[in-house]
């Protein structure tokens, strides 16, 4: 009976692949193969015009630091790259013929200062409205550089840069300058009233950063630069302001008080602060207390530039003894080799005493040789 059984039983075995249209799987079926693989093709490389690489307009006008070339400390507000402090400004590269930026002033009309492919003066551009400013026009077509620089201190007003555009192509800022320098100072390093005489107030239209003893030491170095400075302002104590440089060097600006972020570290910070000091000395801050402020400041700058070379001016306008008295002492109790003093030429020759524009190129040419010898160049 058990053969009967399993014998058809073992037949419809055999017999199911057949019934169900199915094959028994067998060695002979085909290997499956893997795709071939597809490489990327190479990256186009970027257009370039004599040896510079050209950049979109969308990426200048976005400020960035890979696009554009940033002078002093500059920030981004609402898409606008904002020049407050005196001397901030940005260089752009472009080739062909033409310069415009869309510029406004805020709250009140100020000045930039264009310099193109470094030469000259400067031209000097009075911006009264939110429009269209011609910084270069009518130029050989080729390589150009254009450098503006806000002339005016924050204190005065601010100018808000929205874009720039040109006939031709924007090319790749050039790298920045192995040397940083910082330059901490009052009205003089403003270059306020640099362009008037001693008779005149000093005023937007008679004021230029770059005229100053900072911008042309600067400038004779090849260095980069940042200027912490406004009219008025004293070390510590409040005489014509109601802050202070202890307040205003962590700040944006004097007239922005968001924390600046020193992101960037100086070779050299020169500090030219005393002329307002001498003014406020009286019985209720005396020469002891200024040089316990000075120490502060030398103290406060030192945390943020750990290896800077520190040098400090004065002279630049008074020769108050008691403050050049109160700076060495200052210097000498922070035990710092790294900290110096140097008394520059006075110069009064421009307004409200001021120093004018040679003042300021006699002042540079004696500041420009200390800061070459204390750097070793």
């Amino acid at each position: 009976m058990k053969t009967k059984f399993w014998l058809p039983l073992a037949i419809a075995c055999m017999m199911a692949p057949a019934l169900f249209g199915c094959t028994p799987p067998t060695n002979d079926e085909p290997v499956k193969e893997d795709p071939p693989v597809v490489e990327d093709p190479p990256a186009e490389e970027p257009e370039r015009i004599e040896g510079r690489e050209v950049v979109s307009d969308k990426d200048v006008n976005t400020f960035g630091e890979e696009y554009v070339r940033l002078l002093g400390r500059t920030f981004i507000n609402s898409k606008q790259l904002v020049l407050a402090n005196a001397g901030t400004g940005v260089e752009v590269a472009f080739f062909g013929t033409e310069l415009k930026v869309m510029a406004n002033p805020s709250p009140h009309p100020s000045a930039l200062i264009a310099f193109i492919d470094g030469a000259g003066e400067g031209t000097r551009i009075k911006v009264q409205a939110n429009r269209n400013y011609k910084l270069a026009t009518e130029l050989e077509e080729g390589v150009h550089t254009v450098r503006i620089v806000k002339a005016t201190s924050s204190q005065n007003s601010q100018i808000n840069l929205s874009s720039f555009s040109t006939d031709g192509k924007f090319l790749r800022a050039e790298e920045k300058s192995p040397l940083a320098i910082e330059f901490v100072g009052d009205s003089i390093t403003v270059g306020a009233g640099i362009l008037a005489t001693p008779a005149d107030e000093n005023n937007d239209n008679n004021t230029d950063a770059t005229k100053a003893y900072a911008y042309r030491t600067a400038h004779a170095l090849g260095a980069d630069y940042s200027l912490v400075a406004t009219e008025g302002i004293c070390v510590k104590a409040q005489f014509a302001l109601p802050f202070n440089m202890l307040d205003m060097y962590q700040n944006l600006s004097s007239t922005h008080t968001m924390k600046y972020g020193f992101e960037k570290k100086f070779d050299v910070v020169v500090v030219a602060l005393g002329t307002n000091d001498g003014y406020a000395l009286s019985a209720s801050y005396s020469a002891e207390q200024f040089t316990a402020d000075y120490g502060e400041l030398l103290g406060l700058i030192r945390s943020k530039n750990e290896s800077a070379k520190i040098v400090c001016i004065y002279g630049l306008m008074e020769n108050d003894t008691r403050i050049a008295q109160g700076i060495q002492t200052a210097i000498a109790a922070a035990g710092d080799e790294n900290i110096s003093y140097l008394p520059v030429p006075t110069g009064r020759n421009g307004g409200q005493s001021h120093p004018n524009a040679e003042d300021a190129a006699a002042q540079a040419e004696t500041l420009t040789a200390h800061l070459k010898e204390v750097l070793g160049i």
